[in-house]
């Protein structure tokens, strides 16, 4: 029996299809001077002017004002030594949560909500990185040993080169199985069901974030979980993923043409008596 598993293990990790390439994640001897000025670990001040206007523009879309801006930051690996042609700028905007609404979960939801949207309609690429804007509530943990603040121009953590050695063999198994666990769900969606396949959806991307954010707390950048994360992100298994969640949900709330839609305690082939569409939310 324990043949028959180790064979299915090395088939899965031969697979072609799931190849991962840890090429690029190295330690880079500098900083990008793409993006960083050459003399000093400073921005270009035109990259500086255009960052901070994409988030006013960002939060004028929202209809909020830039006024809540405590600070607009840059972290993950283009503020460090592990940047490589695949970094994004992570650009955080820093907000109080309390200061938009008491309930700081649905602050929250709300600009995952709206970030998620601006960053699929726009492809805004400076210096060849693409920008993908976060909005971070200032109580929110954030683990990154470099972050530079764009309004201040200054590093609030200034990375540090460290020679690190990458766990080649354990990213490459903890990216493989994910990857099997994404291509799983999405037969179940393939197979027409639905339910199934959102139930999975949610579970792994759930699962994948808090994979991530371990990894980052307890050994930082170099975690074999975070390497695997990216490597997710590169080979677009997290796209696949988004993807699939969006579409099963799409199909399980979706009525065929022709398919007779029962509504509680009523006769659907009967005409209602009411044609006011919010008697069709209440409890009768």
């Amino acid at each position: 029996m324990k043949s028959i598993f180790e064979n299915w293990r090395k088939n899965i990790l031969e697979d072609k299809s799931k190849k991962i390439d840890l090429s690029s994640f190295k330690v880079q001897d500098d900083l990008s001077r793409e993006f960083w000025e050459a003399n000093e670990d400073k921005l270009p001040k035109k990259i500086k002017r255009r960052l901070l206007k994409i988030a006013e523009d960002f939060f004028s879309e929202l209809g909020l004002p830039a006024s809540y801006f405590i600070d607009v930051t840059i972290t993950g690996s283009l503020a460090n030594y592990n940047w490589s042609i695949y970094s994004d700028i992570d650009l955080h905007i820093m907000v109080n949560f309390r200061d938009i609404d008491h309930d700081v979960d649905m602050v929250k939801e709300f600009f995952n909500a709206r970030k998620a949207l601006w960053n699929i309609k726009h492809d805004i690429r400076i210096r060849g990185f693409e920008v993908e804007i976060y909005v971070q509530d200032i109580d929110e943990p954030h683990v990154s040993t470099g972050v530079y603040s764009v309004m201040n121009d200054d590093w609030i953590t200034r990375p540090n080169r460290q020679d690190a050695e990458i766990d080649a063999e354990n990213v490459k198994k903890k990216a493989v199985s994910l990857m099997d666990q994404i291509d799983r769900a999405q037969k179940l969606f393939d197979d027409g069901k639905y339910d199934r396949a959102l139930e999975s959806a949610k579970y792994l991307r759930k699962k994948i974030k808090k994979f991530r954010s371990i990894g980052l707390e307890d050994v930082g950048e170099y975690s074999v979980e975070n390497v695997a994360f990216k490597a997710l992100r590169r080979n677009k298994y997290l796209l696949k993923l988004s993807q699939l969640n969006n579409d099963a949900y799409d199909k399980k709330m979706s009525i065929k043409e022709g398919e007779v839609v029962k509504f509680p305690g009523e006769d659907p082939l009967k005409p209602r008596k009411s044609y006011d569409p919010i008697s069709y939310l209440s409890d009768k």
